[in-house]
């Protein structure tokens, strides 16, 4: 009589930040920074064009402004800063860091310019963890127009490869739901019939 194997466990996954990419954007981000900064002369030209141009740095520079608490973390943090395990998945980054498999009903990549994030849809709603600009269903809309998720893991500044994140993440899950099956199971046959197996005593 031949045995299945026992399906093996997927192993956890920890991802700390990528120090070239990191290095490549903090280079574009100063390279852009000053770029905004030297148009600003523009507002002291008298000129139209160039007042108009020195507006445009300064909302350049705004919104500069909204990616520098990212880099700032990169470059402070030490360790793995998101972890993917048998219980979830952790971001250290956001403002709800955890997520139980439990809780997702899919795990796929986003779409578009959001092809490195790795997108949560929760079973049900969910408006306190939701990772969306606005809240309620409208929130909901505008994340999927743009190829994202319920609660989503950036993958741009880690040191890792999207696809094996992907892969990792889904035989996680799988394995989890699995747990729960063979859990249910067994309190199933419990239920139905008490005394089976070995009480203990001899």
């Amino acid at each position: 009589m031949k045995h299945r194997p026992l399906p093996t466990q997927p192993q956890p996954l920890e991802i700390g930040y990528s120090t070239f990419v990191l290095l490549v954007a903090s280079a574009l981000y100063l390279l852009a920074l000053g770029s905004c900064a030297f148009w600003l002369m523009g507002l002291v030209s008298g000129h139209p064009l160039g007042i108009l141009v020195g507006l445009g740095a300064i909302a350049g520079l705004m919104l500069l402004l909204v990616f520098l608490p990212t880099l700032a973390h990169a470059w402070t943090h030490r360790g793995p800063v998101v972890c993917l395990d048998s219980e979830g998945v952790t971001d250290l980054r956001t403002r709800t860091p955890h997520i139980p498999w439990s809780d997702s009903a899919r795990v796929p990549l986003g779409t578009g310019q959001h092809a490195s994030t790795l997108c949560f849809n929760f079973r049900r709603p969910d408006r306190q963890r939701q990772d969306a600009p606005l809240p309620g269903p409208l929130g909901t809309l505008l994340s999927r127009f743009r190829g994202l998720g319920d609660w989503n893991v950036s993958l741009r500044l880690l040191a890792c490869r999207r696809m094996e994140v992907l892969r990792s993440a889904e035989a996680l899950r799988r394995a989890h739901i699995r747990r729960g099956i063979e859990a249910a199971d067994r309190q199933r046959v419990a239920a139905d019939d008490p005394h089976r197996g070995w009480s203990g005593q001899l």
